[in-house]
């Protein structure tokens, strides 16, 4: 089940991202205004999925490049887009990290290029989301704004700091919303995803890969 689905029916996109850690999002146009992050759980054609508007739960089986369910809104198929290691259409030269990192992040093929302060990375799937990588030095403005104002957010230990350290990652490395920071050396990498809706507060897992994947 891992990996961007479609659901097939007559009206607006619905599309169903499944990761591997069990989080997952609905969102497309005709999933507003309902669109959600959740966890789930499924094995041996039984599924369950909550999230903070409630939950669900059934059956399902997986056909080649269809998913089919059955729960509480009723039965649905589901077409296969995108699966992890199998993306096929992404085009990237971004020498700062592969495009099947940044699939990962957004559930879709990707098309990236090189700027001269980094990366763009775009989904092909509409909606999916992108990522784009800062590269600056210390002394220049804002990366290095950034990344001070995160270390004394900290160093404050205030309620309002909403920084967090991950440990692991270059010299040094925080975690603010939907963007991560990293010190390698005398460089500042700013990574910020974006996706629609925004993850909850602490899935940040793919987010922490992309700051290793770059810091490498």
């Amino acid at each position: 089940m891992v990996g961007t689905w479609k659901l097939q029916w007559i009206g607006p996109d619905i599309y169903w991202q499944i990761r591997a850690d069990g989080h997952y999002r609905s969102f497309g146009t005709g999933a507003r205004p309902n669109e959600h992050w959740g966890r789930m759980t499924a094995a041996a054609g039984r599924f369950s999925s909550r999230w903070r508007g409630g939950e669900d739960g059934g059956s399902y089986s997986v056909d080649g490049a269809v998913l089919s369910t059955t729960g509480k809104l009723g039965r649905g198929s589901w077409t296969r887009l995108w699966q992890p290691g199998h993306g096929g259409q992404s085009q990237s030269n971004c020498p700062l990290v592969e495009a099947a990192v940044v699939e990962e992040a957004i559930g879709s093929p990707v098309r990236g290029r090189a700027m001269p302060t980094g990366c763009d990375f775009h989904a092909t799937l509409a909606g999916a989301g992108e990522v784009r990588i800062n590269v600056l030095r210390p002394t220049d403005y804002p990366a290095a704004m950034w990344f001070e104002r995160d270390r004394r957010c900290l160093q404050r230990l205030t309620s309002k700091c909403v920084a967090i350290e991950v440990g692991g990652i270059g010299d040094r490395a925080f975690l603010r919303g939907q963007s991560i920071t990293v010190l390698k050396g005398n460089t500042i990498y700013r990574i910020q995803r974006k996706l629609s809706p925004a993850p909850d507060d602490d899935d940040t897992v793919d987010l922490v890969q992309l700051g290793k994947a770059v810091a490498r």
